[in-house]
């Protein structure tokens, strides 16, 4: 039986695998993003530093 038949049976089993496909992907960019936001937050620290 094909995963496509076996996934429409159950709605269930559909909103699982969707949750199986984007939370990783969710997780990935909130990842991403907060390593984006630490490095120019870093860099503006460095730029008002007197010399």
């Amino acid at each position: 039986m094909p995963a496509a038949a076996v996934l429409a049976d159950d709605p269930a089993r559909l909103g699982d695998a969707l949750f199986l496909a984007i939370g990783p992907a969710v997780i990935f960019v909130t990842l991403i993003a907060w390593i984006l936001v630490v490095l120019m937050t870093s860099r503006k620290a460095r730029r008002r530093r007197p010399r």
